[in-house]
């Protein structure tokens, strides 16, 4: 079983859920996160409209910085991170809003924080780009 998924096998087609962004795709399991340009990361941080939400999309470290996270914290991190929608469909049971996205130090993994719940989820084990 790999995990690692490839840009190919993301759909291209925007979610009717949340067509934040003309040209969101979907993500590989469910309706996606809406993305909008001119909902920061974090308050007062900066906005990014072109930085994408799933890797069927061109990735730079200026588009995703390496975040440090901790599974315990529930603010934002020390980078400008991604902008984010107001609500995040992330997984059925979250009714959450969406307050974190990362990269933890030297991994793959990434960590969305429900403002709701105060918990972590891992969304993709690994992927490349």
């Amino acid at each position: 079983n790999n995990p690692t998924l490839k840009a190919e096998r993301i759909s291209s087609t925007p979610s009717p859920l949340s067509p934040f962004l003309p040209t969101r795709p979907l993500t590989p399991t469910g309706p996606g996160v809406p993305l909008a340009p001119t909902s920061p990361f974090c308050p007062g941080g900066p906005t990014s409209p072109t930085s994408p939400f799933v890797p069927s999309l061109p990735l730079s470290p200026d588009l995703l910085p390496v975040v440090p996270f901790s599974p315990e914290s529930p603010g934002c991190p020390s980078g400008p991170g991604r902008p984010t929608g107001p609500i995040s469909p992330f997984s059925p049971g979250n009714p959450g809003k969406l307050i974190g996205l990362g990269r933890r130090e030297g991994s793959d993994i990434f960590i969305l924080f429900s403002q709701t719940l105060r918990q972590h989820f891992t969304w993709w084990t690994s992927f490349s780009w």
